[in-house]
């Protein structure tokens, strides 16, 4: 292979993989494998009709462990009543409060076991991230630091898997890192600024110092370049929903000579993003189908909080005790797979004490003194 060559990096810590696809230097791909999480698009479950709710179209499904999905009528069998089993599928991931929205099976999809016949349960797992990457980048070599991950592993992969003592050098470090941030360097002359909001993503792309004061023309071939960059941020963060941009310092007029080169972008996204044009404020406005909870939201949940809490004190290894708010502490309780991992990887277990006294989505090391928590920034992937 060439020094190009794409290469599929997997970087395991307790309960979490992050695969990043490297092509030289370059970030080209990206996916979180978490496989203690819950509903993970692809995975099939028997669940059961509960409620029927007009106002949304939809009927509510028991899932295990008291969870529950959204089916649409319009994806529900002829007849279903209240109460019935039904075989489904996660087609996108849980949102928030709101649980996965799923979809009948169907002959087509292939035979499953798993559940009780006459319970709800487990049909099939999702399949590993690593093998819609393998798909994708069929010509990448796969390096794993984690022997066991391999085991979930389709067999079919196993002549491309290389086992290294750390799957990301340096570079791929920083690439992945900087997908945790708000800012990003698109080119040398424009950064973006991306701001999650419970309704959409915005998205400010503002010229870098003495390029403020650029002419239209200069300006115009500076956002035309930032573009593709621009898109990738969006492919590799998972974005979903509403997306709104605002170019760096364009008139609104002399945006719309922008679309024709954003549309271009967005068609290399597998996802199908559209652009449906520009508001009258001048921003471009996409719709990026959401499947996948987008990184920001997993990372900032108490799923995540508590999974970088593990890869931490996994890394120190100079102590294995920690306190935690309730979210953190009851998110690590709920992810079995995690904390066999922790034990595994570090010959330890993982010991948590609650401290009410910290916010839900905090940690710190066990005794601590001063009001230092771990919150939002612990853990980056850097």
């Amino acid at each position: 292979m060439g020094a190009l060559a794409p290469i599929i990096r997997v970087a395991c810590s307790p309960g979490e993989a992050r695969i990043a696809v490297m092509r030289g230097e370059r970030l080209v791909d990206f996916a979180l494998w978490r496989p203690g999480e819950a509903d993970p698009v692809g995975t099939w479950y028997r669940g059961r009709l509960t409620r029927f709710m007009p106002a949304l179209g939809a009927w509510f499904v028991a899932l295990p462990d008291t969870r529950s999905g959204l089916l649409p009528a319009r994806a529900a069998p002829a007849g279903a009543t209240e109460g019935a089993l039904i075989d489904v599928r996660v087609v996108r991931a849980p949102q928030g409060d709101k649980g996965a929205r799923l979809a009948a099976l169907t002959v087509g999809d292939g035979a499953a076991t798993g559940a009780h016949p006459d319970q709800i349960g487990l049909l099939r797992r999702a399949p590993s991230p690593v093998v819609g990457l393998a798909e994708r980048w069929a010509d990448a070599r796969i390096a794993i630091d984690d022997p066991y991950m391999t085991t979930f592993l389709p067999t079919a992969l196993h002549a491309r898997l290389e086992r290294v003592r750390s799957a990301f050098d340096s570079v791929t470090d920083n690439a992945v890192g900087a997908l945790y941030e708000p800012t990003i360097a698109l080119t040398t002359q424009i950064r973006a600024t991306i701001t999650p909001t419970p309704a959409l993503t915005a998205i400010d792309m503002d010229m870098n110092g003495a390029e403020q004061q650029a002419k239209q023309t200069a300006q115009f071939a500076a956002n035309r370049e930032a573009l593709a960059a621009l898109g990738d941020q969006i492919r590799l963060r998972a974005l979903g929903g509403a997306i709104l941009v605002d170019p760096a310092g364009l008139q609104v007029r002399k945006r719309t000579a922008l679309l024709p080169d954003l549309h271009t972008v967005l068609e290399r996204d597998p996802e199908g993003p559209r652009c449906l044009g520009i508001t009258q404020l001048g921003l471009f406005e996409i719709v990026r189908p959401r499947r996948e909870a987008p990184l920001h939201e997993r990372d900032a949940s108490a799923h995540g909080r508590a999974l970088a809490m593990a890869r931490v004190c996994a890394a120190a290894g100079d102590g294995a005790a920690v306190e935690a708010g309730l979210s953190v502490l009851a998110a690590w309780d709920a992810d079995s797979f995690a904390q066999d991992a922790y034990q595994r990887q570090t010959g330890r277990h993982l010991t948590i004490t609650l401290n009410p006294s910290l916010p839900p989505l905090s940690w710190r090391p066990a005794g601590f003194t001063d009001h230092t928590t771990t919150g939002p920034a612990t853990g980056r992937h850097r």
